[in-house]
């Protein structure tokens, strides 16, 4: 929330300050603020080498791709006495879910590796249907996490064998390589 002040406006000289439409700010027309935005692909946390930033720019609402953004008002005043305010700010970066999924996949006895491209940043779950299923047949799922899963299909005596699947994984963000 921002707001104009007028330095040198003097509320006593109104014979009735209650008559005017905005007792202690200033005209809209006499001040700005511009939310100002930078991105990087670097690890901003590294330390050295340092981060390359993208130029500040305005912000425009819209789809970005980065690993770290930084965020700055830009304050000008176009009259003397005149500045602007600041009350808050507020920054809300929001990462779109994102799905992974397989249909009709072959799991051949030695197993199946399931490889997220790009991996997730962070992985909410994976679903699974799997078909072609016997008696006491189950599934194995291993070293699952944001990057894929392992999976092996077992039948009763727990000796492996060849099933199909399908696979929906949820989560959000990509890690970058």
């Amino acid at each position: 929330m921002a707001f104009g002040l007028d330095l040198a406006q003097d509320v006593f000289a109104y014979p009735d300050v209650f008559s005017l439409d905005d007792k202690f700010g200033a005209d809209p027309a006499s001040w700005a603020v511009t939310i100002q935005m930078r991105t990087t692909n670097d690890d901003p946390e590294a330390g050295s080498p340092a981060p390359v930033w993208t130029d500040w720019a305005p912000l425009i609402i819209g789809d970005y791709t980065a690993r770290a953004y930084e965020f700055r008002l830009l304050l000008e005043a176009f009259e003397f006495g005149i500045t602007p305010a600041v009350q808050s700010f507020h920054a809300r970066v929001d990462m779109p879910d994102r799905q992974e999924t397989g249909n009709d996949l072959v799991a051949p006895v030695a197993g199946l590796r399931i490889d997220f491209d790009p991996p997730f940043l962070v992985l909410k779950g994976v679903g699974r249907n799997d078909q072609n299923l016997q008696p006491g047949d189950h599934a194995e799922v291993t070293n699952k996490d944001e990057s894929g899963f392992d999976i092996v299909f077992k039948n009763s005596a727990g000796e492996p064998v060849e099933r199909t699947f399908d696979f929906n994984a949820v989560g959000y963000g990509s890690r970058a390589a």
